[in-house]
């Protein structure tokens, strides 16, 4: 169904396939979704990390799961009739989880919610007004506190006008345009601890206390990155800003993940039980 009734929008992508579709968004250039190809194999790498608590559980049919089933497809016609193949992605894994507990049960519905809502992140969000929404407020973000910090605390003679960075003559040197507003490290860094957080945690604080952390991780991970290659423009010229600005990003990056891996020792919690699996014959 999702591969020969999945998507209407023809006008767009001459392809009746959803997976098309979403290949097309994960794939285009200077997109923001890349990590959709991810989010599947990392879902099931939670799922085997999870298989003894999963294995553990009693497996048997349950009917009720019926109505999720029919919503899920329910949310497909009316997304493939409005052209709207988002929700026709989101009607595909909840189909997916409703068909986990049509065949196993709802324990297995309960046991597999957390790793299931991964899925959202498959949801391309680059060509929709909301990623516009998103990043104009960061990039101005970004530039305001990049500039306060290269003019105030280290000395250098630039000043900010909207997303541009100014030298002392008033020429733009730098613009924090729509691919450096921090967005794609932080849907990466979101994904990152909310996995973390699910293999690592059972309080839902530590989860959610993760979660929220990576916000302005990214946020000061990307001024740190901006502040770099201001850096480099302002002591060594515009060609040592480029080489900054391609490469400094992996560095601000793996500081996030040590950042992550520090806090986890300070909220460590005592380890996950782990539950004995049950032969069934």
């Amino acid at each position: 169904m999702f591969h020969f009734l999945g998507n209407s929008t023809f006008g767009y992508i001459d392809s009746p396939s959803l997976f098309q579709w979403m290949y097309r968004c994960y794939t285009q250039p200077d997109s923001d979704d890349g990590h959709g190809m991810l989010i599947p194999f990392i879902v099931m790498f939670v799922l085997w990390r999870k298989r003894n608590e999963l294995l553990a559980l009693p497996r048997r049919p349950w009917v009720p799961a019926i109505c999720f089933l029919a919503l899920a497809i329910l949310i497909h016609l009316l997304g493939f009739a409005a052209q709207q193949p988002r929700f026709s992605i989101v009607a595909l894994f909840f189909g997916f989880y409703a068909l986990v507990g049509l065949l196993w049960g709802a324990d297995w519905l309960k046991a597999t919610f957390m790793p299931f809502s991964i899925f959202a992140f498959c949801v391309p969000i680059s060509t929709s007004e909301t990623i516009t929404n998103l990043t104009m407020p960061l990039r101005l973000m970004a530039t305001a506190i990049s500039t306060w910090a290269a003019h105030g605390v280290l000395g250098f003679e630039v000043t900010r006008r909207g997303t541009q960075i100014l030298d002392a003559t008033g020429v733009a040197r730098y613009e924090v345009a729509a691919a450096c507003s921090g967005i794609r490290s932080l849907i990466s860094l979101f994904v990152l601890m909310t996995v973390f957080g699910m293999l690592n945690y059972r309080s839902g604080w530590r989860r959610l206390g993760l979660m929220l952390i990576s916000v302005p991780l990214a946020l000061f991970c990307n001024v740190l990155r901006l502040v770099s290659v201001i850096i480099a423009g302002q002591v060594f010229g515009v060609a040592a800003s480029e080489v900054a600005h391609e490469y400094s990003g992996f560095f601000t990056y793996a500081l996030a993940i040590a950042c992550m891996v520090l806090l986890s020792r300070w909220w460590k919690e005592n380890p996950l039980p782990q539950p004995t699996v049950l032969s069934q014959s």
